[in-house]
């Protein structure tokens, strides 16, 4: 439920923690193994992370 909330309020500037974490890796800030670690998701972020390399 609570994603779904966060998902609606982008306009708002809500994000979802995984959605965030992407957006580190993708600038170069954090590694793989970071946003791994730290990943709510685990299993849709392994494939995002794969998909990346």
């Amino acid at each position: 439920m609570l994603p779904g909330i966060i998902q609606t309020g982008r306009k708002l500037g809500m994000q979802l923690m995984d959605d965030c974490l992407i957006g580190l890796y993708d600038r170069g800030a954090i590694s793989a193994d970071e946003v791994y670690a730290r990943a709510e998701q685990k299993q849709m972020m392994r494939m995002h992370l794969q998909r990346k390399d």
